[in-house]
């Protein structure tokens, strides 16, 4: 996983899956009111997401991947939900 991530091997294939993240995001977003277009919400929500493991791997960071989860769920929570 960690080779995957930061590794600049995989550049079509991780820019692929980068836009269809994307697009998932602006479907879960169509339809609410935001005062930010949606296509911008969702790279920055993914963004965080990306960068949150990225760091984690890229780093000594000794916590649990179990606990990287909950901190991800966390977060991901707290975006979509004051998103609507």
């Amino acid at each position: 996983m960690k080779a995957f991530l930061v590794g600049q091997r995989w550049t079509a294939f991780v820019q692929a899956l980068y836009g269809q993240a994307t697009a998932h995001y602006q479907t879960m977003m169509a339809g609410q009111q935001h005062t930010v277009p949606d296509k911008a919400l969702a790279a920055f929500a993914l963004g965080g997401h990306i960068n949150l493991f990225a760091t984690w791997l890229q780093s000594d960071d000794r916590t649990p991947p179990e606990q990287m989860g909950e901190y991800y769920r966390r977060l991901a929570a707290g975006i979509m939900h004051d998103l609507q």
